[in-house]
């Protein structure tokens, strides 16, 4: 991963200039390593606006660009590590007090868990989720088998004072058989099959989560999965629910109203964990995960036992999967009216699809059952999503259409259950894109199309945490 003098001087030189003309110039320095150079160029570049942290690290390394597009932001990888780290510290402590004899103070329990901490990362990549969540524990293994990303991040870690890191160069499925119990496993396995096509289901992801299940709860307290944005997270739920497992948490992640990643934290789902339940056998991790526990007795928990976590930009909507299920949704009865206020949800709850107790909790209703839009006549202040009063509401009579978008030129478009798409809605209200108006076009519970225009208050740009 070393470099000459020449290649870091032209790297320092023009860091802040475009990359591609870069790639075109002639240079004269015929010493510079120009590939690597580009990627250091524009991978610092990205990490100004992905990973600040590391930029202002002058010791980092980039891999190419690719997998700096791929790998996590410093807001995500920093959202995990502290709910990796919250739930593994709550089942350690709770194991430590169970165990405790009654004169040992919160204080030295503390300190014996931070001690014995340990994690490993199956799926290593450029290290980004590694390092962010490494921090949190006493012990940590980072697992990749590239060796140039292996390199790279030994030499990252060592930049990022990491130094309780260790990196081995192995198949994630090698390293599993001969690791020893941790507390956390963490996986972000390829979600693309052997075709290189992208995947939303859990099996054909690599490496095979289910497949490996058994064995990776046998070997840690907490198993921390990362998947897509487009997986059928209820699916998985049931997949794994099936073979054992329970999901404690579920995290739907969303960065500026964008739905990154999901998160699902994983515990063997039949016996609660005292300290004392994982064996020490190394054949154990064979065993099958079925409904019966490792005391074999009946399991008790299902998927409606999952907790799930709506998160964006800091703001986190938060409920048990059985509370969504048993709320249904309420759906507005009359003609929308201006004055009122109409709500769109952040990403992570349309992913969440927990529209019924979002109906519950904020006082609000549906416009109608496939709409994704909401609506009443207070403002709720404390909305997670955009919020915007409307001006005025329109059926799309042309006499109607014509009264509601007077002396408007130009708009923000978008649709909810409706024939047309954005742009060919566009071209028939000739508006040009823009503006302070945002006009939704959608269609009520008895088929009936309609086009709603409001102005965003702005108020409801961050939601605070609603539970």
């Amino acid at each position: 991963m070393l470099t000459n003098d020449e290649t870091l001087h032209f790297i320092a030189q023009h860091r802040n200039d475009s990359v591609p003309q870069l790639a075109l110039a002639k240079h004269n320095t015929p010493n510079i390593d120009l590939p690597f150079a580009l990627d250091q160029i524009a991978g610092w570049q990205t990490a100004c606006q992905k990973l600040p942290s590391w930029a202002e690290n002058p010791n980092i390394l980039y891999p190419p660009h690719l997998s700096m597009e791929q790998c996590s932001s410093q807001t995500t990888a920093q959202y995990k590590a502290d709910v990796v780290w919250q739930i593994t510290n709550n089942l350690i402590l709770k194991g430590e007090t169970h165990k405790a004899k009654r004169n040992t103070t919160n204080d030295e329990l503390l300190t014996n868990k931070c001690e014995r901490t340990s994690f490993v990362d199956l799926t290593g990549g450029f290290g980004v989720d590694f390092s962010f969540i490494a921090q949190r524990f006493a012990h940590a293994t980072y697992v990749e088998h590239q060796q140039q990303l292996c390199q790279l991040a030994l030499h990252n870690l060592q930049a990022l004072n990491l130094n309780q890191a260790e990196v081995v160069c192995c198949e994630a499925e090698s390293y599993l058989e001969r690791m020893q119990y941790t507390s956390c496993i963490y996986l972000d396995p390829a979600r693309r099959d052997k075709n290189g096509a992208k995947t939303v289901l859990i099996e054909h992801c690599s490496p095979n989560v289910l497949e490996l299940l058994p064995k990776l709860l046998a070997k840690c307290k907490v198993l921390a999965v990362k998947l897509s944005p487009m997986l059928h997270w209820q699916l998985a739920l049931v997949k794994l629910r099936e073979l054992g497992a329970w999901v404690r948490q579920l995290h739907i992640v969303a960065v500026k109203n964008e739905c990154k990643e999901l998160l699902f934290l994983i515990t063997n789902g039949s016996y609660e964990d005292n300290g004392n339940n994982h064996s020490t056998n190394e054949n154990s991790a064979d065993a099958p995960l079925n409904k019966l526990n490792f005391k074999g007795e009946q399991n008790v928990y299902t998927t409606k036992d999952t907790e799930i976590t709506c998160y964006n930009d800091g703001a986190c909507f938060r409920y048990m999967l059985a509370e969504a299920e048993n709320t249904p949704q309420t759906t507005l009865q009359t003609n929308p009216q201006a004055e009122m206020f109409l709500y769109e949800p952040h990403a992570a709850i349309m992913k969440s699809g927990c529209f019924g107790l979002l109906c519950c909790r904020m006082g609000v209703e549906a416009f109608a059952p496939n709409s994704h839009l909401f609506v009443s006549n207070n403002e709720v202040p404390n909305f997670p999503g955009r919020a915007f009063k409307l001006v005025s509401v329109s059926s799309f009579n042309k006499h109607e259409l014509k009264t509601a978008l007077q002396g408007i030129e130009k708009a923000n478009i978008a649709t909810r259950n409706f024939p047309l798409k954005p742009d060919v809605l566009r071209k028939k209200l000739k508006l040009k894109d823009g503006g302070e108006h945002y006009l939704f076009a959608t269609t009520d519970a008895e088929g009936k199309h309609w086009l709603l225009v409001g102005k965003q208050c702005h108020t409801h740009s961050l939601a605070p945490n609603v539970e």
